[in-house]
């Protein structure tokens, strides 16, 4: 329930579905509840890929490293 908490942020439910007279309550009521599931599973997405890419980048440049390192050491 923390979850949706900090998804939706500080919206009102009863300012936007209950007060004022809405063209499709219906319609509405549907867009906000897949707002609801589908933003936490986005988020989640995009912050688990970017920090497998920076995780990729930095074991990728520590591979080149010991490459190196060992280049050099079969020259001495």
């Amino acid at each position: 329930m923390k979850v949706v908490a900090m998804t939706i942020g500080e919206i009102e439910y009863t300012r936007f579905f209950t007060d004022q007279q809405l063209f499709s309550p219906t319609f509405s009521r549907v867009v906000f509840l897949t707002f609801c599931v589908m933003m936490p599973i986005v988020l989640m997405n995009l912050t688990v890929r970017t920090f497998s890419h920076f995780y990729v980048c930095i074991f990728c440049a520590y591979i080149s490293e010991l490459q190196t390192v060992r280049y050099i050491l079969q020259q001495a």
